[in-house]
């Protein structure tokens, strides 16, 4: 319980202000979602865009699991908006953790 009533500092302040506003979210809201951790299954037409969203709300531990990290298959990349063509060959978690 502690955790929840730490301070935001002002750079969150800024960054969620659009959240902080919403009286379903507030500063209790937004010091869960800090806290959160999720698990998405899955990086492809669903599971990136999800990633991208889930990031930006502020969820503070985001793992992502999908078999794509070890085929970096081209035709995959027409489903995952976190990636350009040209990144394929780049494709693994290290370099996606070097991107946030």
């Amino acid at each position: 319980m502690g955790e929840n009533r730490r301070v935001l500092s002002e750079e969150q302040i800024r960054r969620y202000s659009r959240q902080l506003i919403l009286p379903e979210v507030g500063g209790n809201g937004q010091r869960k979602l800090l806290n959160g951790k999720v698990l998405l299954v899955g990086a492809g037409g669903l599971g990136s865009p999800a990633a991208l969203y889930l990031a930006a709300a502020g969820v503070g531990t985001l793992g992502i699991v999908d078999l794509m990290w070890s085929t970096s298959a081209i035709c995959s990349a027409r489903y995952c908006i976190m990636f350009a063509t040209w990144d394929v060959p780049r494709w693994n978690p290290q370099w996606i953790r070097s991107r946030t």
